[in-house]
């Protein structure tokens, strides 16, 4: 019990000692807001000269030359100008908190052998000393150079002074701005590619000759210049062979600073020096792995340029057969774009799987360039963007098992190798643009939802910005779970599922629009292989199926939802 009650005033010690040192350091003002307190320092940013760094047995110097600050001990490097800033910020700003007074015994504060930070700065130099936590934990006790006095500071505001050689030290490997490179070489293997940039853009020097595209060049420059080094290895390199920098694995020149990539390091990453630094490093893997082998990552692989915006019509041809689709005629510009099929006829479109192909058309790139193929042609693709037609055509290698797909750009003359879901996602088939939703209408048109589920009729509706819930039971409803329902239920899809064999309804849904019109009634029956059959009130007959996902997963949850938030 004694020891208990030691503890409990411990800590009621240590609490009263925090809420004091908070209440003697934060001051207020007369109109009761914080006061800042008189600084401990008298700095100025520009006129800092040199800072020195006292923590245990070590010392960092670092000098201002010019517009850079250096580190001069315990290594010569350049130091990162943010991290110095931060520490001549962090000591401007510390305020004298508590007083304490004269320290008859400065070993009782933890000031007889302290850490400390000194600025010199023209007109002289100030340094602080700092020692001990406070017994409550949330200070520590400080000196400044002309006072016999020790002050309090929070321990967070003392700690921001200190920062070890590895914070301090610039980790950017390249010292060049993007808006200044003027030439990239990249080495890698065999391999050697040159760069160069002109008034008229970017360009290849070598291998050979020809323009390139800007925006991946300099995507690939944004990056390598802000790759930094994950650690300093070593400060006096001398042994070139022994991390695989004598036959560097793949070297990088911006403007006329390179980077040499050796071997693997146990760590991970792999050991790099910038060339004449002496200084080696460990570099992350991506460094490397980034670096191209062939011009083709600077190029303009896209397989056609367009706004999918301006797009008015599309046409696919494959053999066997051949679709076009067109946008309808807006009433008004706000209007939501909407297609029609033209070919076949009698056809209704789904405008989402139209616009997702163009979607996926307008950001297709190639990998590679590739010879011209005498392949499988596959599918052919016109668009009419603009007033102008631009076509596509998509191609199988002549021996299928290779599994490589290729395309022939817009102008006809350029042959690009695809990935497998660049091909995949481009190779549609022409069902994938037909309107088989069993609710074929949009989200914002829907203005009331009936399902009937095992006797359970739930009747929601929407007027305006007002959603209510007439059955099972009175409620208002969110638009969140609105939106929701809406979503699942214009989404569903008619998959061919065969005949029905069992008639005796599980499930319900109605959707009427925003003017009390029926759009479909579908009544979901017997199960059918991965789901239910299906059947609806317009011309389809009882051969749709829906996903079990739906039935037994996402309608369910749906439900439940609408009953409970």
């Amino acid at each position: 019990m004694k020891g208990r009650r030691i503890w409990i005033a411990s800590l009621t010690l240590a609490a009263l000692g925090g809420i004091y040192y908070y209440l003697g350091h934060v001051k207020t003002g007369a109109d009761g807001g914080a006061k800042s307190g008189p600084k401990l320092l008298d700095l100025d940013t520009a006129k800092a000269g040199s800072i020195t760094i006292k923590k245990g047995a070590g010392t960092i110097v670092l000098e201002k030359a010019g517009a850079e600050w250096r580190i001069t001990g315990p290594v010569k490097a350049l130091a990162a100008a943010g991290a110095v800033d931060a520490i001549i910020i962090a000591a401007s700003g510390l305020e004298r908190g508590e007083d304490i007074g004269p320290a008859p015994n400065l070993a009782d504060y933890g000031l007889e052998n302290p850490d400390s930070v000194t600025f010199a700065q023209s007109g002289g130099s100030q340094t602080i000393k700092v020692g001990a936590v406070s017994p409550a934990g949330h200070g520590r006790y400080v000196m400044v150079d002309g006072s016999p006095n020790v002050y309090m500071v929070h321990s967070h505001d003392a700690d921001d002074i200190f920062k070890n050689l590895f914070d301090l030290r610039e980790r950017k490997l390249f010292r060049a701005k993007l808006s200044d490179v003027k030439s990239l070489t990249v080495k890698k293997g065999s391999a050697e590619i040159t760069v160069e940039k002109s008034d008229a853009g970017w360009n290849l020097a070598k291998p050979a000759q020809g323009a390139l595209d800007a925006g991946e060049v300099e995507q690939y420059l944004s990056k390598t210049l802000a790759a930094v080094a994950d650690e300093f290895v070593e400060d006096n390199l001398a042994d070139m062979k022994q991390y695989g920098l004598d036959r560097p694995a793949a070297s990088i020149t911006i403007n006329t600073e390179t980077l040499l990539i050796g071997s693997p390091t146990v760590k991970g990453g792999r050991y790099a020096t910038m060339a004449g630094s002496g200084t080696l490093v460990r570099i992350p893997e991506d460094v490397h792995t980034s670096a191209p082998e062939t011009p083709d990552m600077f190029r303009d692989l896209s397989l056609v340029k367009f706004d999918k915006n301006t797009v008015t019509k599309i046409t696919l041809a494959a053999p066997g057969w051949k679709l076009s689709a067109e946008t309808e005629k807006k009433k008004k510009e706000s209007d939501e774009t909407r297609w029609r099929i033209v070919e076949p006829q009698g056809k209704e479109a789904d405008t989402a799987a139209i616009e997702s192909i163009l979607f996926e058309l307008e950001r297709a790139r190639g990998t590679k360039l590739a010879d011209a193929q005498a392949g499988v042609a596959d599918l052919k693709m016109t668009i009419t963007a603009g007033g102008k037609d631009k076509t596509v055509s998509l191609y199988s290698a002549a021996e299928k098992s290779s599994g490589r797909h290729y395309a022939l750009s817009d102008d006809g003359k350029k042959y690009v190798e695809l990935d497998g879901n660049t091909f995949n996602a481009l190779n549609v088939k022409p069902s994938t643009f037909f309107d088989v939703r069993y609710f074929p209408v949009r989200s914002d048109e829907v203005g009331r939802i009936v399902i009937s589920r095992h006797g359970q009729v739930f009747d929601i509706a929407r007027k305006g910005d007002v959603y209510k819930m007439t059955g099972p039971e009175q409620r208002d409803i969110n638009p969140e779970s609105w939106s929701g329902l809406v979503w699942a239920l214009t989404s569903l899809r008619c998959e061919n599922a065969g005949k029905s064999r069992q008639n005796k309804p599980a499930i319900v849904m109605s959707v009427y629009d925003t003017l009390g019109n029926l759009v479909d009634e579908v009544t979901v029956a017997g199960r059918a292989p991965g789901g239910a059959y299906a059947a609806t009130s317009r011309k389809r007959g009882a051969d749709c199926g829906v996903p079990e996902r739906f039935v037994t997963g996402d309608l369910i949850k749906i439900l439940e939802d609408l009953m409970t938030r």
